[in-house]
């Protein structure tokens, strides 16, 4: 006797092997984006094919949806997904995982005689009522920009969390 798998399971299945045009017949049939098998959604097994990253993103993908839903999170080798597409060069997906919206917000004591204190509060959309992730950064340790690369970043190390 057969089982019959999921139209989850074969989306899935497609991420691996690369098949994009299967992904997106499979979206188009309802299949699930964040569907984990062997503890890792479609997205995080595509993002060792650029190609494959960019078809599941483009159909909404949640970047998020590994385990506890934070991008800043680190899966079973400690990187995250931002790290693993970076690593493999993989700079569309990079630009497409770090849409987010960031506002500084002045917080603490409005004492003038005080230093001002910032937290870096980012959302995943603009709709969004809650930050995803709170940064105090007068806890943080900020790293020389790298605007010079082709990929240009500034990294924020939040020893609170252990997050950047």
């Amino acid at each position: 006797m057969c089982q019959k798998q999921s139209k989850d399971e074969l989306l899935y299945k497609a991420a691996i092997a690369g098949n994009v045009d299967g992904i997106r017949a499979l979206c188009r049939e309802g299949a699930g984006l964040e569907t984990e098998m062997e503890r890792k959604t479609p997205l995080i097994v595509a993002c060792m094919n650029p190609d494959v990253a960019k078809t599941l993103i483009e159909r909404d993908a949640n970047v998020n949806a590994y385990r506890p839903a934070n991008f800043l999170l680190r899966n079973d080798d400690c990187h995250s997904p931002l790290e693993v597409a970076r690593n493999k060069g993989c700079t569309d997906v990079v630009r497409a995982m770090q849409l987010s919206w960031v506002v500084i917000i002045p917080c603490g004591s409005s004492n003038p005689l005080r230093p001002p204190k910032f937290e870096l509060a980012i959302y995943s959309t603009l709709q969004d009522a809650h930050p995803h992730a709170l940064i105090a950064l007068w806890k943080s340790k900020i790293e020389e920009p790298k605007f010079h690369n082709s990929d240009p970043y500034l990294a924020i190390y939040d020893h609170s969390t252990g997050n950047s």
